[in-house]
């Protein structure tokens, strides 16, 4: 009996032992694991901070040359500008405009129309607002031409009949808005002087109007005012050219 019972202690302290040998095989296992995992697991966060380390570099260097690309831009921009403001100056300061365009123009058609530059020049260089008239105007009077009436007396000659002057306007009309058969002077009119050979020019406007040309080496002066009804007067004086 007494036998029996100390095989059995001995059994269950085989047991014991066995069972502390296996939970401290099981525990070196899980610690082995553990420090292979927190190996594993420092390897990677030391790979991705230099990673991290790395990609902050890098935007570091873009943002520095987006900024120097910036300010490069900025002050291409401001040079543009300022050489923009420049030209529009320059532009402004010599573009011609008003008087002096029209007067250019002028020029560039006789020039092309075969006069010669010398001969443009002198007459700009001479030419000045008093000018030597023969102070014996002549007066005409004609009939303004409309949709309605036109005809007989609608034209007159000055120069020997080497300018020929007609106008026409716009029809007037009575209470009802029926046309009349004579020119509303409220109205604008068109001035038509006709050179003999051929060449027309025109002027349009309200009356009073003024209109100057050159022929036969001398320069006729007009001026068109409203005349009886129907009518209208126009004033020619002869003046010398420059």
């Amino acid at each position: 009996m007494t036998l029996g019972l100390y095989e059995g202690r001995v059994r269950r302290r085989r047991r014991i032992r066995l069972a502390v040998v296996e939970g401290l095989v099981a525990l070196s296992l899980v610690v082995a694991a553990g420090l292979v995992a927190y190996q594993s697991g420092s390897t990677l966060a030391e790979r991705e901070e230099a990673r991290l380390r790395q990609e902050t570099v890098r935007l570091t260097e873009e943002n520095a040359a987006l900024q120097r690309r910036n300010a490069e831009l900025q002050t291409a921009a401001a040079a543009a500008a300022a050489e923009a403001g420049t030209w529009r100056q320059r532009y402004e300061r010599e573009a011609a405009t008003g008087d002096v365009k029209a007067l250019l123009d002028l020029a560039q058609r006789k020039l092309a129309a075969g006069v010669e530059p010398a001969r443009l020049a002198f007459a700009i260089e001479t030419a000045q607002n008093e000018s030597t008239c023969d102070e014996t105007p002549v007066t005409k009077r004609f009939r303004v031409k409309t949709a309605l009436s036109g005809g007989a007396n609608d034209a007159v000659g000055f120069a020997n009949n080497a300018i020929t002057v007609t106008a026409e306007g716009r029809a007037a009309t009575d209470a009802a808005g029926k046309p009349e058969a004579w020119f509303d002077p409220a109205q604008p009119v068109t001035l038509r002087f006709a050179r003999l050979g051929g060449g027309v020019s025109e002027v349009s406007g309200a009356l009073p109007l003024h209109h100057s040309l050159a022929i036969a080496g001398a320069e006729y002066r007009f001026t068109v005012v409203a005349g009886a009804r129907g009518f209208a007067s126009v004033t020619g004086d002869r003046c010398r050219l420059p």
